[in-house]
């Protein structure tokens, strides 16, 4: 999501908790239901930061490769963290503990906001999904010795049968995960 975007959505968010009644701000839940919603939040936040490998990976093309990746993992970890950190705390603060899990479903302003940050949000899946799932395709590709040119008929159909079917698998525990652990 682009700095610009985060800024406008903070923005809107402190505007409505300024407006906003009396809050709650206890954590509610069993200790069971919250020990859950811990390891969900570490989770989330490990994808959160894979997206910081991107920098990290393109930096290894110019030398020095150690120099490069370092400064591009403390811009991450520094930097990066920021407007994660001011949407979570400013809206929590707007909010309380009330609050959507999806804070958008919270936030009450213009539409483009939400689908823009909606859109953001896909395209950081798509790039997260691809950075996760990469060693498991270059695995089968080499278990299954595939060679040559990407766009040749057998391989392009191999990957798209492999690839498709792993990802729709993928998919399917995860829509399955909040039925599976009730």
């Amino acid at each position: 999501m682009g700095f610009h975007l985060i800024g406008v959505l903070c923005l809107i968010i402190i505007s409505q908790g300024i407006k906003a009644p009396e809050r709650d701000y206890s954590i509610p839940g069993t200790t069971t239901s919250k020990i859950f919603t811990t390891i969900g939040v570490a989770a989330n936040l490990v994808f959160a930061f894979n997206t910081g490998m991107l920098p990290e990976i393109q930096a290894t093309v110019r030398k020095s490769v150690v120099g490069n990746m370092l400064k591009a993992l403390y811009f991450q970890f520094t930097a990066g963290v920021l407007p994660m950190y001011a949407v979570t705390f400013i809206g929590y603060w707007a909010y309380g503990s009330s609050t959507s899990t999806y804070l958008l479903n919270s936030v009450n302003g213009p539409v483009w906001v939400k689908a823009a940050t909606n859109i953001s949000a896909f395209l950081q899946t798509v790039i997260a999904l691809h950075i996760f799932a990469s060693p498991m395709y270059e695995y089968v590709d080499t278990k299954f010795g595939i060679k040559g040119s990407a766009l040749a008929i057998t391989n392009l159909s191999f990957r798209i049968v492999v690839r498709g079917g792993y990802l729709t698998v993928n998919t399917l525990v995860a829509a399955l995960l909040p039925f599976l652990v009730s």
